[in-house]
């Protein structure tokens, strides 16, 4: 009965480690999957349940391509101020983002229209210009290789995990080998008689 109880924690401490190991890739699959939802509202002109998609999957993956996305559903809707913090955000976590550019000058532009009118922006508005264009972003699979040590708590979790099973083994071992004399299981006290 004892050693049943110890091969079900044992059992349990198992799966908790192995839970563990994959909840970093089921957060990366959740953020691909909301990114797909996310582009398929933008497509369709459901912005707010763009917006939601978006949002999640940043919070999931922290991925700044997201953080773009979040600001071209608020630019959709027509709300600037949200889309410029958005891509201020995008800007300084991206800094080697291929979009990043295109990020600057839509910026730039929205900063500009909320500019009271004045002689520079007449200037400026009277200047051919191309607005940005919603590009689509695309999410790689893989997630970009992380600096320091932001990754090493996935090894202290598995070394972690390493030594409560193995001390659920040594636990069972050690009680599987007591005698059958009632002696005394690891950890147990003999109290002397009373007087």
């Amino acid at each position: 009965m004892r050693s049943r109880f110890h091969l079900q924690l044992l059992a349990a401490a198992a799966l908790m480690l192995l839970n563990a190991n994959t909840a970093a890739a089921t957060a990366a699959d959740r953020g691909q999957e909301y990114y797909r939802r996310g582009e398929e509202a933008f497509r369709r002109g459901h912005l707010d349940e763009a917006l939601g998609a978006f949002q999640r999957g940043y919070r999931l993956s922290r991925r700044p391509a997201f953080l773009l996305n979040i600001a071209q559903c608020y630019r959709a809707k027509g709300r600037p101020r949200q889309a410029i913090t958005y891509l201020e955000r995008f800007i300084s976590e991206a800094s080697d983002d291929p979009l990043r550019p295109a990020a600057v000058k839509t910026l730039r532009e929205l900063r500009l229209s909320l500019e009271p009118a004045g002689p520079s922006r007449a200037a400026a508005a009277s200047q051919p210009t191309v607005g940005p264009s919603f590009r689509r972003v695309t999410i790689p699979a893989e997630p970009a290789p992380t600096k320091g040590p932001s990754s090493s708590w996935k090894w202290w979790l598995v070394a972690g995990g390493a030594v409560v099973i193995g001390a659920v083994v040594t636990g069972i071992v050690l009680a599987a080998s007591g005698d059958s004399e009632g002696s005394p299981a690891l950890g147990t006290v003999r109290l002397p008689p009373p007087p």
